[in-house]
């Protein structure tokens, strides 16, 4: 992806332009896989659940609530076995909530509730469950076993929103996001993966333990035990019960059109032959490029570089005034480039623009703004600099907006992005009305 696109949140006035319709859920979450995946009697069973305020305005403080075994559903106001605050969330803030549980003294299946809100203060409609992946409350449940032998189990961790492809909501499959090297591939030649292993048994896991990579799988692709193509890697240490590590896998060349990385962890089945279990399979799209070429994005690389730092000041700009903008540019291609055109967007913040929004081609930036040039400074590839936009505008009409940037390059050089497409991350700046100028 050869585009930097930082989402900055700005709230512009003193009342909202556009609000979510009132039955429409302010909140997304999800949370990690259990720690222990299955305990032991007496256990603590422990997760992170990842919230965050998707709606225009400041949401109220909130409880979450998680019951070892419930397998009905709860009510609003009913007391968990153990109770986490939220704590109030500007738009777009996320916050991670380290839950846990003590698990039932006995062997046995059980059903873990979560519900978050579970007052109802945030959202009055909490209390239903979603189906599927829709986002129509915040009460979830999932069965789990309690086992009387210690043993060690296998996963890929999820990742916290910010490491997310688009920053959520949670989508199975897309929340891990391997580091690669060079972080944008080349058609046809090696690069590697750095993927991240988990183990949540309650035994040691040995070293050896097979990591399989398909770097060019074809769209819908299963991998099964010992299933060929794959590129192995293996645990090189001894990981101990809740802990994780990082396993480079090289030699991984992807082709034009399969640019889906799948990854397998205990390929050959050592562990457990259940390939279906949660967090033994992630699946995910991958940027690549024919040529060398710059590439201005957002990045999670080895040295974990996000784009997180955007700052709008003043934190309430004026409508129809003006604002600096601070953000982190980060060249991920191959390239030493200038940022060059820098397209801005401002747009409300809702459904269709929670993870930002642009328009046109690289070429032919649409409906934007404003456009700006930044000749330098230059920024070397794989490098990161903070940059400065001194007098951006600011919306005409009042309300919470989505502030979104592209650098696309010198206008010259646009046909070298072709092919490459954005791929939205954000930073969330707390929201806060804007005091009415003077004489109104």
């Amino acid at each position: 992806m050869a585009v930097l696109l930082l989402l900055l949140l700005a709230v512009l006035a003193a009342a909202p332009a556009q609000a979510f319709p009132p039955f429409a859920n302010p909140l997304s979450w999800y949370s990690s896989y259990f720690d222990p995946y299955r305990p032991m009697p007496g256990d603590k069973m422990s997760f992170i659940i990842w919230v965050q305020n998707i709606s225009p305005e400041r949401t109220e403080a909130g409880t979450v609530a998680v019951w070892a075994n419930k397998p009905e559903d709860a009510k609003c106001g009913e007391k968990g076995d153990k109770e986490f605050k939220v704590p109030p969330l500007d738009p777009l803030q996320s916050v991670a909530v380290k839950a846990f549980v003590k698990v039932p003294d006995a062997v046995g299946t059980y059903t873990v509730r979560t519900f978050v809100d579970s007052g109802c203060t945030i959202f009055a409609n909490s209390s239903l469950e979603p189906t599927g992946f829709d986002n129509a409350g915040n009460q979830r449940d999932r069965t789990y076993s309690v086992v009387d032998a210690k043993e060690a189990v296998v996963g890929q961790p999820r990742s916290p929103p910010l490491d997310m492809p688009r920053g959520g909501p949670y989508v199975e499959g897309s929340v891990r996001t391997p580091d690669l090297e060079p972080a944008l591939p080349l058609f046809g030649q090696p690069f590697k993966a750095f993927v991240k292993v988990a183990n949540w048994g309650t035994a040691p896991l040995e070293p050896g333990v097979q990591i399989a990579v398909w770097p060019a799988a074809a769209a819908g692709f299963v991998p099964s035990c010992g299933a060929a193509g794959a590129v192995i890697a293996t645990l090189p240490k001894k990981l101990g019960p809740g802990k994780e590590t990082v396993v480079e896998v090289p030699g991984l060349v992807t082709s034009e059109g399969d640019n889906n990385l799948v990854v397998l962890v205990d390929a050959n089945c050592s562990l457990s032959s259940d390939v279906g279990r949660s967090g033994r399979v992630a699946a995910f799209q991958y940027e690549a490029a024919a040529d060398d070429t710059f590439d201005f994005i957002p990045l999670p690389p080895a040295a974990y570089l996000f784009t997180g730092k955007v700052k709008i000041s003043p934190k309430s700009p004026p409508v129809n005034g003006t604002m600096k903008i601070k953000a982190k540019f980060t060249n991920a291609g191959t390239v030493d480039q200038a940022p060059g055109r820098v397209a801005i967007w401002l747009r409300p913040l809702g459904p269709d623009t929670l993870y930002g929004y642009s328009d046109g081609d690289w070429c032919d930036f649409k409906n934007t703004a404003a456009i700006v040039t930044l000749d330098a400074p230059v920024i070397k590839a794989g490098k990161s600099k903070m940059l400065t936009i001194d007098a951006a505008p600011v919306p005409d009409e009042e309300g919470t907006f989505v502030v979104s940037l592209v650098a696309a390059g010198p206008v010259a050089d646009c046909g070298k992005l072709a092919g490459l497409t954005p791929q939205p991350v954000y930073a969330a700046a707390a929201a806060a009305a804007a005091a009415k100028p003077a004489g109104r």
